[in-house]
């Protein structure tokens, strides 16, 4: 990576920090989940400045979600990958750092939305819940493939909470919704039918 590039990457945090756009996550600082270079093993398919010092707390398995109409999808689904990796490695129940009565429970994913998973025009006309992620706008700005998918088109953590900016709902969500009531149901609704 050449020098301009490093140098912009570091702005990039120092300007994200001094403008308060890292919601709870600002007392982290850029280092906790990004690195400003790869290695030569990682290679060029290696997710982007991503920090591995997070990611091997020792629940490299976990149960993951399950139910009839999701596997009945026949889904690429696994262990968490890509961004939803990086977020477990804090937010995997084991060291407290999940909020009381939170879905997870250490090493147990069963109960929440389901990650690390292709979601795309094929699995949308498999289902009869989703919609077209790659027609289909996302409400900000783009399709929900543009918007809310990694670069392989999955599903992480990331397509729903926003860790860089203070989000607009609860939670850092990415969209106006109160996990209290459960009725908002239009957040939902950006990829679901029903």
């Amino acid at each position: 990576m050449s020098r301009l590039a490093l140098l912009a990457a570091g702005l990039v945090c120092v300007l994200a920090v001094t403008q308060g756009t890292h919601a709870r996550h600002d007392n982290f600082g850029c280092s906790e989940c990004h690195v400003m270079h790869r290695s030569a093993a990682e290679g060029a398919g290696a997710d982007p400045l991503w920090s591995t010092a997070n990611t091997a707390d020792g629940l490299p398995v976990f149960t993951i979600y399950s139910s009839e109409r999701f596997d009945a999808l026949n889904t690429d689904i696994g262990q968490p990958d890509g961004a939803s990796r990086l977020c477990l490695g804090c937010h995997d129940g084991s060291y407290g750092t999940m909020r009381e009565g939170t879905v997870f429970r250490p090493g147990d994913l069963a109960g929440s939305h389901p990650v690390s998973f292709t979601y795309d025009s094929s699995l949308a006309q498999r289902s009869t819940g989703l919609k077209d992620p790659t027609t289909t706008q996302s409400g900000l700005g783009g399709t929900i493939t543009r918007d809310l998918l990694d670069g392989r088109s999955k599903v992480q953590c990331s397509s729903c909470h926003d860790m860089h900016t203070s989000g607009v709902g609860q939670y850092m969500l990415r969209f106006e919704y109160n996990v209290a009531s459960g009725t908002d149901v239009a957040f939902c609704r950006t990829c679901h039918d029903r």
